[in-house]
C-alpha cells in the first residue's frame, strides 16, 4: 500500500475521528430536524396568526441576515476561542430548545419577529466548528467527511417535517391548544436530553491546531480579506450564493405549495402528515447519495460532481409545476430525485473552499463566505414572493430556483479549483 493511501486508511479508521465525526453529524441533524420542522409548520403559523404573505416573506429575511451576521461574526470567535469547541456546541443545542419552547407561546408578529433572529444561531453557530474540525482531521477526505456531517443534516430535515406531521394528526389535533403550538413545546425536553450527551460526547472537543500562536482578531480579518480577493474563492462566494438562495427558496415556498393555503390559490391542499411526507422527500435521498458524492469528489474532482449534479437538479425542479397535482407519484419521485442532487451540494461548495486555503484561518473564512452568503441571499424570499409568486402564482417560483442554479453551473465551468495535496 502506497503512503497516500495509508494515510487516507489512517484518517478514516482514526476511532477518535471517527467517534467525532459521528456526534458531530447526529447534533448537526438535530439543529436541521428542528429548522425544517418550523418551515413547515410556517402555514399553520401564518393562519393561526393571519399573517400576509409579505409579512412571511419579512419573516425569513430578518430569519437570513441575522444567521449571517452572526455566522460572519462566529468565526472569528470560534477561531480565538478554539479550546471551547464542546461547549460552543452543547450550547448550540441548549438554545434551540429554549426557541421551540418560545415559539409555541408566540401570540404576536412582533414576538415572532424577535424568535426569527435568534432562530437560526443554533444551527448557524454549529456549522463553523464542525465544518473546521472535520476539515482538520479529515484534510484528505474533506469532501467524504463533510458529506458524512451533512447526512446527519438531510436526516434530520428529512424526519422533521413528517414527523411533526404525524404529531400534529395523531397525538395534537383534538386539544385546547392548537397543534402546530403543541408539537413545538413537546420537542423541548429531548433537545436538552440530546445537548447533555453532546456535552458528555465532545466537551473537551477543540481545534488541532490550538497549542499554535494566537493571532489576533485584526490579523484574522486581513488573512480572510486577502483569500476573498482571490478570483477562485471569489466565485465560489457566487455559486455558494446561487446554491443556497435557491434550496433556501425550495425550503421557503415547498411547505405553502403544498398546504392548503388561503393566500395562495394554486396551493396543493395536502392535510399536515402528506405535505410533511412530500416536503420530506426533498432531503431523503440525499442521506444516501451524500457519502456517494463526497468521495467521487474526492476521487476525481469537485466541479466533476457539482456540474452534472446542478444541471440535474434545474432540470428536476422544473418539471414541478408541469406535474402539480395531476399526480401525486411523479410529484413524489420528482421531489425524491430533486433531493438526490441538491442537499448534498452545499458539503461538496464547503470542502471546494477549504481546498484552497490554509490551516488557521478556517473558521473565519467559512464564517465570512457562509454569512455573507446568507445575508445576502436573505433578499430571496422578498424576489420569489414579490416578483414571481405574486404575478404567476405560486407553483412558478420553482423556475427561479431553476434559473439561479443553472447559472451556479455556468460559473463553475470559468473556474479552475485546486486538488488539495493528499500528503497533507
Amino acid at each position: 500500500m502506497s503512503s497516500e493511501d495509508t494515510n487516507l486508511s489512517n484518517q478514516r479508521s482514526n476511532p477518535a475521528n471517527i467517534f467525532i465525526l459521528t456526534v458531530l453529524s447526529i447534533g448537526h441533524g438535530i439543529t436541521h430536524y428542528y429548522m425544517s420542522a418550523f418551515l413547515f409548520l410556517i402555514p399553520y403559523i401564518q393562519a393561526s396568526l393571519g399573517l400576509s404573505s409579505i409579512q412571511v416573506e419579512l419573516f425569513h429575511f430578518v430569519r437570513q441576515v441575522s444567521g449571517g451576521v452572526v455566522t460572519m461574526t462566529a468565526g472569528f470567535i470560534i477561531d480565538r476561542f478554539n479550546n471551547r469547541w464542546g461547549l460552543i456546541l452543547t450550547a448550540c443545542l441548549i438554545l434551540a430548545a429554549i426557541v421551540f419552547g418560545a415559539l409555541g407561546v408566540s401570540r404576536t408578529y412582533v414576538y415572532l419577529l424577535v424568535l426569527a433572529a435568534v432562530m437560526p444561531l443554533p444551527g448557524q453557530i454549529w456549522h463553523i466548528p464542525a465544518i473546521v474540525t472535520i476539515s482538520q482531521r479529515f484534510p484528505n477526505n474533506r469532501g467524504f467527511g463533510l458529506s458524512i456531517h451533512g447526512i446527519g443534516a438531510q436526516v434530520g430535515s428529512t424526519a422533521g417535517p413528517y414527523i411533526t406531521g404525524l404529531l400534529m394528526v395523531l397525538f395534537f389535533t383534538g386539544l385546547a391548544w392548537e397543534p402546530w403550538r403543541a408539537v413545538t413545546v413537546s420537542y423541548v425536553i429531548p433537545t436538552l436530553v440530546i445537548a447533555f450527551f453532546v456535552w458528555l460526547a465532545l466537551g473537551t472537543l477543540s481545534s488541532v491546531s490550538r497549542n499554535q500562536e494566537v493571532v489576533d482578531l485584526m490579523t484574522r480579518v486581513k488573512n480572510a480579506k486577502v483569500l476573498l480577493k482571490d478570483k477562485v474563492i471569489m466565485i465560489l462566494v457566487l455559486v455558494i450564493f446561487l446554491r443556497n438562495t435557491g434550496f433556501n427558496s425550495l425550503m421557503v415556498w415547498v411547505p405553502l405549495y403544498l398546504t392548503d393555503s388561503k393566500v395562495y390559490s394554486d396551493s396543493l391542499g395536502y392535510g399536515p402528515a402528506l405535505a410533511g411526507f412530500y416536503f420530506s422527500l426533498l432531503t431523503l435521498a440525499g442521506a444516501f447519495s451524500s457519502p456517494v458524492l463526497g468521495w467521487l469528489s474526492d476521487r476525481y474532482s469537485r466541479k466533476t460532481v457539482l456540474i452534472p449534479s446542478l444541471i440535474i437538479a434545474s432540470v428536476l425542479v422544473g418539471m414541478i409545476p408541469f406535474v402539480g397535482g395531476d399526480s401525486k407519484i411523479m410529484l413524489g419521485i420528482i421531489f425524491a430525485l430533486t433531493g438526490l442532487f441538491t442537499y448534498s451540494l452545499g458539503q461538496l461548495l464547503q470542502a471546494a473552499v477549504l481546498d484552497q486555503i490554509g490551516t488557521g484561518s478556517e473558521g473565519a473564512t467559512m464564517g465570512l463566505v457562509l454569512g455573507a452568503n446568507s445575508i445576502i441571499s436573505a433578499f430571496s424570499p422578498f424576489i420569489a414572493g414579490r416578483l414571481v409568486v405574486a404575478n404567476f402564482g405560486i407553483s412558478n417560483v420553482f423556475f427561479y430556483n431553476m434559473a439561479l442554479w443553472i447559472l451556479a453551473v455556468v460559473l463553475l465551468f470559468m473556474v479552475k479549483l485546486r486538488v488539495p495535496s493528499k500528503n497533507s
